[in-house]
């Protein structure tokens, strides 16, 4: 029981074990959004899908409940404070516990992923959905990808990634990871549902965290 606590949050060395899923990930990933990326320049058939999903989504937002658009608009936390103060936690724990890789591993998914995303949110500077009676507060910066669907995979997906080795049950594993897709799309859903994102813009971001 003591080695397990001593050893909690360390990193299981997976990807350096099997270099290949981490291969594949990366590759699948960048193939994924430079078809988004060249469908954007292009004018592509996605871009209608873009506009259809976002104008039913505002539509349904503009007409449920206000708990209801209070509860999605949890996205923008989780997506943003949520994993400012996540990051934060951990690198000061790793920084206590001396676990330099892992901390290594978080200001890599804290500092780089914000900055991936600016960097491309500028190349491509796509604009964000208007709307004459807007449902929420949205940002004016250009929107693909989406920054908080790329800092909530590297973030919720590698605290997924340091928890599951060190649960023995396999029913808990399973919880957490479930639980570490959920919040990932509910922020997803939620950038969309209240019109901060287009659903190539949330894509891309999820292949780029």
């Amino acid at each position: 029981m003591s080695e397990r606590i001593k050893g909690w949050l360390r990193s299981p060395d997976l990807l350096a074990k099997k270099p290949q899923i981490g291969w594949i990930m990366f590759i699948v990933g960048v193939l994924v959004f430079t078809l988004l990326a060249i469908n954007l320049k292009v004018n592509g058939p996605l871009l209608k899908v873009d506009t259809s999903v976002t104008n039913a989504l505002h539509n349904t937002a503009l007409s449920v409940s206000k708990g209801m658009l209070d509860f999605i608009k949890l996205g923008w936390t989780f997506g943003n404070e949520g994993v400012m103060v996540l990051g934060g936690l951990m690198g000061l724990y790793f920084i206590i516990r001396r676990y330099w890789k892992e901390l290594w591993m978080v200001a890599v998914g804290n500092i780089g992923g914000p900055l991936m995303f600016l960097a491309l949110s500028h190349i491509f500077n796509r604009h964000r959905p208007s709307f004459a009676v807007p449902v929420a507060a949205t940002l004016t910066g250009p929107g693909f990808p989406s920054g908080h669907t790329v800092v909530a995979v590297t973030l919720y997906g590698l605290l997924a990634y340091l928890l599951i080795p060190t649960i023995s049950s396999r029913f808990w594993k399973w919880a957490v990871i479930v639980l570490a897709v959920l919040i990932m799309l509910f922020i997803g859903f939620s950038r969309l549902f209240v019109g901060g994102h287009y659903l190539t813009d949330v894509i891309a971001g999820y292949a780029v965290g």
